[in-house]
């Protein structure tokens, strides 16, 4: 599988309301040494009951503006502490987060 090493990849497993015995469960244990070992984040969540989804959109939120952050970095050499916009820009993630978040 080709990504761009740009990309934040995560790993969620979806519907964990819905496994209701042992056997229809993949062992989170597994789950979590599978993306250990591929560098992924896991997040095992329900849109039903909601369990595990604000702390999945947490971190995307926040690793997606890390990495761009890196970016910005590399490409302009500013840092976190030479960067005037960086409070703006943390009060705007933290607005489109809950933005997102409060959604029903």
């Amino acid at each position: 599988m080709l990504i761009s090493p740009d990309c934040e990849v995560f790993l969620v497993a979806a519907k964990c309301d819905q496994r209701t015995t042992e056997a229809a469960k993949i062992d989170f244990k597994t789950g979590e040494q599978i993306s250990e070992r591929l560098g992924y984040s896991l997040f095992e969540t329900s849109a039903k009951n909601g369990t595990g989804c604000g702390r999945a959109l947490a971190e995307m939120v926040w690793k997606i503006k890390d990495r761009r952050d890196e970016v910005s970095q590399y490409v302009h050499g500013d840092t976190a502490y030479d960067n005037p916009v960086e409070e703006t820009q943390k009060a705007s993630v933290t607005s489109m987060f809950w933005t997102i978040f409060s959604c029903h």
